[in-house]
């Protein structure tokens, strides 16, 4: 894609030149903005890397922590790949039981087990859904992951958590 990408580049070069020596000179710097203007939005092209949705859903039941499969529309995606970061965006949270509130809490881990980000002690309430977006970057590299726990409330009933991202990087390339 990227061969591809110069291609055109050089394509609408010689187009732009073409068309600069072949109108007068009046035009030259008008024709020379254009190029630039085009040349500024390719190298944009290339500077990005590619990005993948995901997401993943679990149900917890009282006293566990359980680390979180991503999923894509690709199908299992089963840990950051080399050269690509992700990014938590949001999670939802659900809870059915009969006490009034469950205690939840979202981590997400480095490679050496050591904490990035914690959300600690998130109450839902019973039988309502309660949506967090992450307007700051909760950021994991390469071989992280998330971690979600039921930790407090309950003692009875499960809590549906639903946490979506967006992987980017190079490493996506390879895949």
């Amino acid at each position: 894609m990227v061969k591809s990408i110069r291609l055109v580049a050089v394509a609408v070069i010689a187009c732009f030149a073409i068309m600069a020596v072949s109108s007068n000179l009046a035009h030259a710097e008008e024709a020379e903005d254009i190029i630039i203007k085009r040349l500024t939005q390719i190298k944009n092209i290339l500077k990005k890397k590619p990005t993948l949705e995901v997401y993943a859903e679990t149900c917890l039941y009282y006293g566990n922590s359980e680390e979180l499969d991503w999923s894509s529309a690709d199908g299992l995606v089963p840990a950051i790949p080399t050269n690509t970061r992700m990014v938590v965006t949001d999670a939802t949270f659900s809870y059915t039981g009969d006490d009034e509130w469950a205690g939840v809490t979202l981590t997400g881990r480095d490679s050496a087990d050591r904490v990035v980000f914690r959300n600690q002690l998130i109450f839902v309430e019973t039988k309502r859904t309660f949506h967090l977006p992450m307007p700051r970057r909760r950021l994991l590299e390469e071989g992280g992951y998330v971690e979600v726990g039921f930790m407090s409330g309950g003692p009875s009933g499960t809590v549906l958590v639903n946490v979506h991202g967006r992987l980017r990087g190079n490493g996506l390339e390879d895949n």
